[in-house]
């Protein structure tokens, strides 16, 4: 057995270890611990351990492993999420070798909780007290004796299918519709029902960590905040076209010279105006502002939006008091009607946009070390999204 395979099946070992309770640590056994493959799979799961590429991609609460080995991809899901095979068109692995072989990648790299229920002492009694016996240097454990201490979990196979995956950035997409999924009532049902829509546009790729902010969020007024973004991130794709197009320079320099120099020469309005839809705007006015017959209704629901916006970021902008009246699940619901309607509009302009400038992180690209930031998107690097850790395994 390699010493690369050696290390990940002790780090399942070593997650056991480090779950028990001080006061039991003592009973800890000294000595190897290792896991018996059946025959039949043995070669291949040691084949997929050690040479399978794998990320981990870390979101707020789950990591998810996902791998490549002999060019198919997989991923990793807690059981709790299985829905998302059927939202996402994907499939488990039917190869119980590569199965174990990415679930043994998973649990040595601390992708798999313990299972709810577990003592510190079952895990002593069943595991980490049993000693090396006929002579042996070490304790042997099968593979369905270990996942007895941990959630249940699925390998899926990522085949071509109408949501694409080829970024790290799709895994925070993967995570929010895995979120939707699990929804509570600090949204409406249609407002899950657009994040999903939108979630399944590429260029939701940039924005998808505000929407696992909103979805996540205990506050509406941040809630709030983060779905402007989504609308403010393309304050620098229209500027950057705008200027790309006056002189004549491709997008990479547009978007550099937008960032750099901070250019908010867009605002709300123009966005709304050009891009979102006839319906959401005249929806929200109707619900929201209810202010009789107006010709240019879509100035009116962006300057209320940038109002209540003010009033969040500013406290009281132009002492107004817009929030003590804002019924937050309606205002959420509408607003992400006219973000998904934009979204939908811009969906080829804006991955183009994001591809010509490297934007995203290609998946396997590099093998690294170590922990590492993911490389900014366009909207982390205007600090209107939060940057997040993936950790990069060698191989």
């Amino acid at each position: 057995m390699s010493k690369k395979v050696i290390e990940i099946i002790e780090g399942i070992f070593n997650k056991l270890i480090d779950f028990t309770d001080d006061d039991d640590k003592y009973r800890i056994a000294n000595t190897k611990r290792y896991l018996q493959i059946e025959d039949g799979l043995r070669t291949t799961v040691k084949d997929v351990v050690s040479k399978a590429q794998f990320k981990v991609i870390k979101t707020n609460f789950v990591y998810l492993l996902t791998a490549r080995y002999q060019e198919e991809r997989y991923v990793v899901f807690p059981n709790k999420y299985s829905e998302i095979l059927e939202v996402l068109d994907l499939k488990k692995v039917d190869d119980n070798a590569i199965e174990q072989g990415i679930g043994i990648l998973a649990l040595g790299f601390g992708c798999i909780d313990i299972k709810d229920g577990i003592t510190s002492l079952k895990i002593i009694d069943e595991c980490l007290e049993l000693e090396d016996e006929n002579g042996l240097d070490h304790v042997d454990f099968t593979y369905s004796q270990i996942l007895e201490f941990f959630e249940e979990f699925i390998v899926v196979i990522i085949e071509d299918s109408s949501f694409k995956v080829e970024y790290d950035e799709d895994f925070f997409r993967i995570y929010a519709i895995m979120l939707t999924i699990e929804s509570n009532n600090t949204l409406t049902e249609k407002t899950f029902e657009n994040f999903r829509e939108l979630l399944f546009l590429e260029s939701s790729r940039s924005i998808s960590i505000s929407i696992i902010s909103i979805i996540q969020g205990g506050i509406n007024e941040h809630k709030f905040l983060e779905l402007y973004q989504c609308i403010e991130y393309l304050f620098i794709i229209m500027n950057a076209r705008e200027i790309a197009i006056q002189y004549n320079i491709d997008n990479n320099k547009a978007v550099d010279i937008v960032i750099n120099e901070h250019l908010r020469s867009i605002e709300s309005s123009k966005v709304i105006a050009k891009y979102a839809s006839e319906t959401s705007v005249i929806n929200f006015y109707e619900v929201l502002l209810d202010e009789g017959d107006c010709k240019n209704k879509s100035e009116k629901v962006s300057a209320y939006i940038y109002s209540v916006r003010c009033n969040i970021a500013h406290l009281r902008y132009k002492q107004e008091q817009l929030l003590e009246n804002v019924k937050w699940k309606v205002m959420l619901e509408y607003v992400s009607n006219i973000v998904l309607s934009i979204y939908e509009k811009m969906d080829g302009e804006l991955v183009q946009l994001c591809q010509d400038t490297n934007a995203w992180t290609p998946l396997f690209k590099t093998i690294l070390s170590d922990k590492v930031d993911l490389p900014l998107s366009i909207a982390c690097k205007m600090e209107c999204l939060q940057t997040k850790v993936t950790m990069s395994v060698p191989v």
